[in-house]
């Protein structure tokens, strides 16, 4: 039975709680979408992408609810980094939308792709459509209780599936390691030439590249230097990325609602609260950030 919007957006909504914004793009989540669905989500863009923009406001939202116009949630924070052109100060996108991609030919319709040696063993068949083989290795993974308990996108590979995939392994690499299992049409066929890559633009020598906006590091507290590892100075981005790590690596999600923190002495210490909310914290650390 095909994914219904309302089952593709409570997925999302749990992606969304666990994502890199400085990396992810919408059609990354779309793409785990498919992985987790068994099915093809193309007709899904705009679904997907309303509810992106809908998360991000509404944690906008929560962070002017609090007050102080700088103290955002580690969504808004990498949001507001975006170089938008509409000119609004708030819901500014990190996550990249997909852009419209012209048509391709419809290839191999009827006879699918030639697959790899170890593929074609996997599944017993030499040709399959893309999208029929990744709903084949789904059903194969869900059937022998392949995925992490604690994080379901994990996947835990038996001795079958470690001749195909390298450890670790989750939705979105999975799918980017299949590509070398799907073999041309012509396996005679010389590989494409790579398109020359453009050099990069570099500063010039014996000139940095100067931080901007919330990239350029900021002063902090001595306690927050010490809890941060002896630091002195840090950017927003990467104060959020400490935070959630420390909090991940130290199990302080409240295992009933994951969205809250439960302090353990050194937050506690930095924060004054024995919980809060997670997407509100750089409220509470904001008295530690040293204004120029």
């Amino acid at each position: 039975m095909p994914a219904t919007d309302e089952d593709i957006v409570q997925q999302l909504r749990q992606l969304l709680q666990d994502i890199d914004t400085e990396t992810t793009t919408e059609r990354k989540l779309r793409t785990s979408l498919e992985a987790h669905f068994s099915e093809d989500l193309t007709s899904k863009k705009q679904v997907i992408s309303e509810e992106v923009k809908r998360y991000l406001a509404e944690a906008d939202a929560r962070a002017n609810a609090n007050g102080d116009e700088g103290d955002e949630e580690p969504e808004s924070d990498a949001d507001a980094d975006s170089d938008s052109k509409s000119g609004a100060k708030k819901g500014k996108r990190k996550i990249k939308p997909e852009l419209p991609v012209k048509k391709k030919r419809k290839a191999s319709t009827t006879g699918g792709s030639t697959l790899s040696a170890e593929l074609s063993e996997f599944l017993g068949v030499k040709v399959m459509q893309r999208c029929q083989v990744v709903k084949r290795l789904w059903e194969y993974i869900k059937a022998n209780n392949l995925q992490d308990p604690e994080n379901k996108r994990r996947i835990i590979p038996d001795d079958k599936l470690q001749t195909l995939f390298t450890t670790p392994l989750d939705q979105l690499n999975m799918n980017k390691q299949l590509t070398r299992h799907i073999l041309p049409k012509d396996p005679d066929a010389p590989p494409p030439t790579p398109k020359e890559k453009k050099p990069q633009k570099t500063p010039l020598d014996g000139e940095a590249k100067p931080a901007t906006g919330l990239t350029k590091p900021v002063r902090v507290s001595p306690e927050l230097g010490a809890w941060l590892g002896g630091v002195t100075a840090i950017s927003r981005p990467q104060l959020t990325a400490a935070f959630w790590k420390y909090v991940k690596e130290n199990g302080l999600q409240d295992p009933s609602n994951k969205k809250n923190i439960i302090s353990d002495a050194k937050l506690k210490q930095l924060t004054g609260e024995d919980s809060f909310g997670g997407f509100g914290f750089m409220k509470l650390f904001s008295p530690h950030i040293i204004k120029d």
